[in-house]
This record gives structure tokens, C-alpha cells and sequence, in this order.
């Protein structure tokens, strides 16, 4: 009381006083996001990001410190806030940015203006050329499988192959790509079952270019990758699984196509583990390290995880002996010839619920092996893992 007391002295220079009341619960439509902007000389900044550093944006000889427990209490009001923006709120919010900025609104400016840390949350609920139309009074028309793009796009907002990303782009501002598989790589997370047109990979090219909105917000989605994600160095194995890049993250479906397996039209359906290519006198693992009993049958939770960044632990089917066909190719894989590549994913679904995608951990060589039906064989990585992989993959207790 005695600081709202000093707050509330007159003075010629004092036109207003801000009480800001952590005390008191506040109703869950409160906004301190909007009540830091106010305060901020840097409105168009992250106000979470701000509100964390103590607001170093202030007018000239303000400062502003919160007590820990304030702090975390002002931040989590954001989060909520972020959300749960959805319908008019989040037209409200977009049409503020609006008037704060002049010409064309970028997708950082609006990931920042959400507090956001990736565009999922935006993707969610639309593409972002439409949604700011619609927050102007300029509403469009909804855009042909209008859904499905906006989860394709989510989907393409999970891409780390940084040199992928970066051909990606040039395809999409240039209509040409360094490499011959960035187009089916691209359109096959951008598209589910639903393709424009005939459905050909031809059909989904020309639908991008001939709708600036999509190929801008495509573009600039391409762009914030290329910002936020750490660069790969440029390792792939071109004879045996071409264009992927070491140490990068893939779909299945983006895998097969790599290897030529099946068509755009018509990708192969590949469910199972490990996947036979004898065409490359491959072996592809695609393990799960943390298996879901609602994802995975009794017989089907394998015991898959790193020992080291060198070694991994890997058992086959139930069914399969280490006397069996596939048993003697996988011990014996050198002396037939045969590479085992390992893919290997933290657990099925984000978060976000989408389909978490593969890390190309790269070439196995055996190391030696135990048991039979199922066989368990310790791989040893031509490659080792990053930290990165290694902090999730391996098993800990």
C-alpha cells in the first residue's frame, strides 16, 4: 500500500499511474502481453522474450524487475494466451500488427507478435496470407484443399536438412533445384493422400506457382528454416540411399522416394521395421526408442536404443532366427555384400501430434550377437551420434 501510495502523489510531469496486480488471480482473458507492449519501446520484439531480460527496452530511466515467482506467473499468462488464440481473438491480435506495421507483413513479424517459438501454432489454424486478409476485412477464398496444406506445411516446418531446405527454396522462387529429388522430397510432405489436380508430381509443382499466396507463405516459411536451423554439413551416401543427408531428419515416405521406391502417385507402403531393398543390397532399420503400448503389439516393443554414440543395441522380429534367411544376411551383411542403415525417432508422435520423423543415424557394421526369435544384435555406427540424437536414443536406467 505504502508504494501505490507513492504511485498515487501528484505532479505536474505525471499524467497516469500503471498498477500492475500480481496478487489477485486474474481472469484467464487478461492480457499481460498487451500490457508489457504498452510499457516497451520495442513493441514489434517477443514481449516474452523481453519480460525475461527485465523489459531492457524501457523509456529512458525506467526499469522494471520482477520477483521470480512474477515473473513465471506473467509468462505463463502469455503461454495460455498463445494458446488458446484462436477464432476472433486471433484475428484481433493479427489486425493490431497490422496497424503497427506498414506493407507487407512478414512471417517472423508474426510468429513475434504471438510469442510464439515456431509457426506451428499459426499453421494450425490457417495459412498465414489468408489469415491476415481475413484479419483486414479482406477476406479470400479458401484455397483447394485448403486443410491440406495448411498440415503439409506444418509438416515441412519439422525439415533440418538445411541444404534440402535451401534447394527447396530456389525451386520454389525459381521453378529449378541443384537436385532431381528436392521436388518429390518437398510435395511429399506438403500433400498427404489428397493431391492437386491429376495427382501427378507435375500437377503439384504448377499448383504452387500459380498461387502467389501459397508460394509466398511456402517462401517465407522456407526462409524461417533456413534462419533457425543449425547447418549440415553435407554428408550423403549417393549409391546407397542418394540424396539423404547424414545426421538430417526424413519421413518414411521421403526415405523410399530417396531410393526410388515407388512413385509420387503411388509412394510404397512400408510399415514394418526393417525394410529389404536387395535392388541396393540394403537393410533399413526404422526404430522407435520409446514404443507406446497403444502404438506397438507385446511382440512388436523391440528393445532399440543407443549403448554409446558408437554402439547400438537392436533386436529383430519375434519370429526371426539367427539360423533364418534374414538371420545369416544381417549377421553375415559384409561378406554378402549387404549395408544396414539405421533410422532411428524419440517416439512415434510429437507433441503436436503430428508423425515424428526419422534421424538418418547412417551405415551399420555388426558388432556381434545374442538370442534368437527375436535376434539381438549390437550395430556398431560407421558414424557416431551427435549429442544432439545421443540425449534421446540412448536408454537411461
Amino acid at each position: 500500500m505504502q508504494q501505490l501510495g507513492r504511485g498515487l502523489r501528484l505532479h505536474d510531469k505525471k499524467s497516469h499511474l500503471t498498477v500492475l496486480d500480481f496478487i489477485a488471480p486474474q481472469h484467464r482473458n487478461f492480457s499481460f502481453a498487451k500490457r508489457f507492449k504498452a510499457l516497451t519501446s520495442r513493441p514489434e520484439l517477443r514481449i516474452d522474450k523481453q519480460i525475461d531480460s527485465d523489459m531492457p527496452y524501457l523509456p529512458a530511466g525506467c526499469f522494471l524487475h520482477l520477483e521470480k515467482q512474477a515473473k513465471e506467473h506473467v509468462l505463463q499468462n502469455i503461454r495460455s494466451a498463445t494458446a488458446n488464440l484462436r477464432g476472433e481473438r486471433l484475428l484481433s491480435e493479427l489486425r493490431q500488427l497490422c496497424r503497427e506495421i506498414e506493407g507487407e507483413i512478414s512471417l517472423q513479424q508474426i510468429i513475434d507478435c504471438l510469442n510464439l517459438d515456431s509457426p506451428d501454432e499459426i499453421y494450425r489454424r490457417g495459412l498465414p496470407h489468408q489469415l491476415l486478409a481475413e484479419a483486414e476485412g479482406k477476406p479470400q477464398n479458401a484455397v483447394e484443399l485448403n486443410d491440406q496444406l495448411s498440415k503439409g506445411f506444418r509438416r515441412i516446418a519439422l525439415m533440418d536438412d538445411t541444404h534440402l531446405i535451401e534447394d527447396a527454396r530456389r525451386l520454389v522462387t525459381t521453378g529449378t533445384s541443384d537436385s532431381d529429388f528436392t521436388q518429390i522430397l518437398l510435395h511429399s510432405l506438403l500433400w498427404g493422400t489428397n493431391k492437386p489436380g491429376e495427382g501427378t508430381l507435375y500437377h503439384a509443382q504448377r499448383f504452387i506457382t500459380s498461387h502467389q499466396g501459397v508460394a509466398r507463405d511456402l517462401t517465407e516459411l522456407l526462409d524461417w528454416l533456413l534462419k533457425t536451423r543449425t547447418p549440415l554439413q553435407n554428408k550423403v551416401f549417393e549409391q546407397q540411399t542418394g540424396p539423404l543427408n547424414l545426421h538430417a531428419s526424413y519421413t518414411r515416405e521421403q526415405i523410399t522416394h530417396a531410393l526410388r521406391l515407388g512413385s509420387f502417385e503411388s509412394p510404397i507402403s512400408s510399415r514394418e521395421g526393417i525394410l529389404h531393398v536387395p535392388g541396393r543390397k540394403l537393410d533399413l532399420f526404422f526404430a522407435d526408442i520409446n514404443k507406446s503400448e497403444a502404438d506397438f503389439s507385446p511382440t512388436t516393443m523391440y528393445e532399440d536404443y543407443a549403448i554409446t554414440d558408437s554402439l547400438f543395441h537392436w533386436q529383430s522380429q519375434s519370429q526371426t532366427s539367427d539360423s533364418s534367411a534374414v538371420g545369416r544376411r544381417l549377421i553375415e551383411h559384409q561378406a554378402k555384400g549387404y549395408t544396414p542403415i539405421l533410422f532411428i525417432r524419440d517416439r512415434k508422435r510429437l507433441s503436436n501430434g503430428l508423425t515424428s520423423p526419422y534421424f538418418f543415424a547412417g551405415p551399420l557394421r555388426y558388432h556381434k550377437h545374442e538370442g534368437s526369435k527375436p535376434i539381438t544384435i549390437i550395430w556398431e555406427l560407421e558414424h557416431t551420434l551427435p549429442a544432439r540424437a545421443l540425449s534421446w536414443a540412448r536408454r537411461v536406467g
